[in-house]
């Protein structure tokens, strides 16, 4: 099956211009790409553009097929179709996440929003919603720790003795702005690299 992606630009003709280019580079990396666009200029758009699938949307018709354009989205998700990497979240959605989100399992919350578990994840941080159960927040004691053994100790054994997770010790490290020293590579290591 090959990878397939959707643009959404329905008018303005301008805009639709602007963003051809996008359309060529997504076909490039190898996807199929889907773009709804108005009745009155699909033809004159299909002339110019023939790799590109383009739909016709009928003026005056509402949302996409007459469906909430939540509904769209994850019809488009469940068929393998992508319509960006990313997007603005619209109201209804922030409403379904703040009711999902401290008790439904991630995964399950981005199949219904046709979205990646990590767009849900960095908008629920965004907006401060956490799940039932949210581990305790991280203490002055256990920041100063972690500023300590951060850049010489390896994470796991960090989680260990913090009692943390090993993602949630990566996150309160890059929250707080802590990083591990840059390796520095030695000429041995960069022509092993080369005769690779």
């Amino acid at each position: 099956m090959s990878k397939r992606i959707g643009l959404v630009q329905t008018r303005g003709i301008g805009d639709i211009i602007i963003a051809l280019p996008i359309a060529d580079f997504l076909i490039q990396q190898g996807y199929d790409v889907f773009w709804p666009i108005d009745e009155q200029i699909v033809s004159a758009f299909q002339q110019v553009k023939p790799e590109v699938n383009f739909i016709t949307v009928i003026k005056g018709a509402g949302d996409l097929l007459e469906k909430p354009l939540t509904a769209v989205k994850q019809k488009a998700y469940s068929m393998g179709i992508k319509t960006r990497e990313w997007r603005l979240w619209s109201a209804n959605e922030i409403k379904l996440l703040k009711k999902l989100y401290p008790s439904e399992n991630t995964q399950s919350i981005a199949d219904k929003l046709g979205r990646s578990r990590i767009s849900i994840n960095h908008k629920a941080c965004n907006i401060g919603l956490k799940k039932v159960g949210t581990p305790p927040v991280w203490s002055r004691q256990e920041d100063a720790l972690l500023k300590k053994l951060y850049p010489h100790k390896n994470v796991r054994d960090i989680a260990n003795q913090l009692g943390r997770t090993v993602p949630a010790v990566w996150g309160r490290a890059h929250n707080l702005g802590i990083s591990k020293p840059q390796h520095i590579w030695s000429k041995k290591e960069l022509n092993l690299l080369e005769l690779s």
